[in-house]
């Protein structure tokens, strides 16, 4: 299983980074607007990378995928947990 989380990285840096870099947007509204406008691939392996960073979240640290360690190094620990939370809340309905 791949688990280098394309889908969840995509979201963070063409979104977070590039459309709301003047942070004109929630993270709810970026959230619907990914959901709108990303095609349905993208949508399914979003799913599929939540169902599986899900439990990473809970690790320590030092037990967590680097992948999602290197998103926590950039947008913060906090920061990252609950936009993956709401992404969660999202795209598991």
């Amino acid at each position: 299983m791949n688990k280098n989380f394309q889908a969840i990285h995509y979201f963070f840096k063409e979104y977070l980074e590039g459309i709301n870099a003047g942070g004109t947007f929630s993270v709810e509204e970026l959230i619907d607007l990914f959901e709108t406008s990303e095609n349905e691939n993208i949508g399914k392996s979003i799913i599929e990378e939540l169902k599986m960073v899900e439990n990473e979240i809970k690790l320590y640290d030092w037990e967590i995928d680097e992948h999602i360690l290197s998103l926590y190094n950039k947008y913060g620990k906090n920061k990252t947990k609950k936009i993956i939370e709401k992404l969660m809340a999202k795209f598991n309905d």
